[in-house]
């Protein structure tokens, strides 16, 4: 194009032109994009800038939603803490009703008719006989009176009033002259005897019999594949008398079924035993246990000895005559209570187990941190805690709730596993509280950002369009003017 020769005046007027129309574009182009820097080649400064603070923008709001999740984890904790809370207090509820119910208690009478002033040796006709220096040790739970005879007590009535100087046990006699001994609480009530005098004083001389409702070995490992011949010969047995005097007669053999009075193993033992109507035997931690099946009624066991060896301390069952175990009376409503209350522990460890969100448990131990800048130098730790039943101390009920100590033992756990509720949810509400304002101060951080950015780079469309309307008024002038320019070149065609 560079032989084609233009006059000064249309030159000029073509470099308007182009000019308006390249001002014009670039307006429409602002116009578009709604950005008056669009790139590098716009302003420099301003674009990177710009970029520099929508790129922190656009970190923050991916950090954004990992808070939100953060805030939902707290909350989820939070509501199982409240929860929990309510399940504490009507275990707690449960607890108190169940105390509000008579607890249960052992007794044991005597048959033998005694006055107060009965001496307990040396007195004649009607004595219990009992030597000097013997021993009677009465317990109930962790309570235990150890009474010397001739030297603590000399006399019937001295029993009487040294069991009702204890705050766990009450003592009588009768209007019959029975002396009766009573546990004031639920727990069973033991009473032990040692024959300090060598002169063969048994219980009996005080109770009349040295049955029990229950029998336990001591210190033994049995299993139930123990074979009884390991412990005593075959052809021995095991008798129990039931308070009516109904008799059962287990013969050490070989096992068979039930009901044909002979047992090779523990498990065989137990199963005879079971298979009659008045007793029951379990194998608890090692040891045999032998239940009357009619609560404080005396439950009596014997050995019949084939060999002349062995005896049933051999099982590791105390001596007849030296103890006198009366379990207490169950009381159903304290019974069912301490269900509801084992019920409601299993509950406690539901929930929590319930209280996660997103995978993550604060209440079973799962810690969350909560990171608030894209350079990870600003952050909250969330530890997790472990809120089930074992987690806060609260143990299952114990004596199926029959004594008061054990009702007592519960509400303390749970006054405590209220108390570490309550701190607990303090902590998550405060955690809660920095996470939702650093939620808030990052979502306007995020905006203030923006906004800076786009001050920066957005075009004001207003002022963008009235110089788009100059431009296009421009154009047309500039058109005009090139118009009349190239007529001053067109008048030579008039001299030919």
């Amino acid at each position: 194009m560079s032989d084609i020769v233009l006059s000064s005046g249309v030159r000029s007027n073509l470099l308007a032109l182009q000019r308006t129309q390249d001002l014009a574009e670039l307006t429409q182009t602002r116009l578009a994009t709604g950005k008056r820097v669009n790139s590098a080649l716009d302003d420099p400064v301003n674009f990177f800038t710009a970029s520099g603070l929508n790129n922190r923008s656009n970190d923050l709001n991916r950090l954004l939603d990992f808070v939100s999740n953060a805030v939902q984890t707290i909350e989820a904790a939070d509501n199982g803490v409240s929860s929990i809370t309510k399940l504490v207090e009507t275990a707690e509820s449960t607890a108190r009703q169940a105390l509000q119910s008579a607890p249960s208690r052992a007794v044991t009478t005597g048959t033998s008719a005694f006055a107060s002033n009965t001496a307990l040796v040396g007195g004649g006709a009607g004595t219990p006989d009992l030597g000097a220096g013997d021993t009677i040790t009465f317990t109930v739970g962790s309570q235990t009176t150890t009474l010397t005879v001739g030297t603590d007590v000399s006399r019937v009535g001295d029993i009487v009033d040294a069991i009702n100087a204890t705050d766990y046990a009450r003592a009588r006699l009768t209007t019959e002259g029975f002396l009766q001994v009573e546990a004031i609480e639920g727990s069973d009530l033991q009473i032990d005897f040692t024959d300090s005098s060598a002169g063969g004083q048994t219980l009996t001389q005080l109770f009349g019999y040295s049955g029990s409702p229950q029998y336990s070995t001591t210190g033994q490992t049995f299993t139930t594949s123990t074979a009884l011949n390991t412990i005593v010969d075959a052809g021995d047995a095991i008798v129990l008398t039931a308070a009516d005097g109904t008799v059962e007669t287990i013969t050490v053999g070989t096992d068979g079924a039930a009901n044909d009075n002979t047992a090779g193993t523990i498990q065989g033992l137990i199963d005879e035993i079971n298979s009659s109507t008045f007793a029951t035997a379990t194998l608890e931690d090692g040891n045999l246990v032998i239940t009357s099946n009619s609560n404080a009624q005396p439950l009596q066991l014997s050995f019949t000895d084939t060999s002349a060896t062995d005896s049933i301390t051999d099982f590791g069952f105390v001596a007849d005559g030296t103890r006198v175990e009366v379990g207490a009376a169950v009381n159903v409503d304290r019974q069912t209570l301490a269900a509801q209350f084992d019920l409601l522990r299993t509950q406690i460890d539901e929930l929590a187990a319930d209280s996660g969100f997103n995978g993550v448990n604060l209440l079973q131990g799962d810690d969350l941190t909560v990171i608030f800048n894209e350079d990870d130098t600003s952050s909250i730790d969330v530890r997790g805690v472990s809120f089930d039943a074992d987690g806060l101390g609260i143990a299952i009920s114990t004596n199926q709730f029959q004594n008061n100590a054990s009702i007592e033992a519960a509400l303390a756990q749970l006054d405590t596993a209220t108390s570490t509720l309550r701190r607990q949810a303090a902590t998550f509400g405060s955690n809660l509280s920095v996470v939702e304002i650093r939620q808030n101060f990052t979502t306007e951080t995020i905006n203030t950002l923006q906004v800076g950015a786009d001050n920066l780079v957005l075009a004001d469309v207003n002022q963008e369009g009235a110089n788009l309307l100059a431009l296009q008024t421009r154009q047309q002038l500039s058109s005009t003017a090139l118009s009349l320019a190239s007529q001053a070149d067109q008048a030579v065609l008039q001299l030919f």
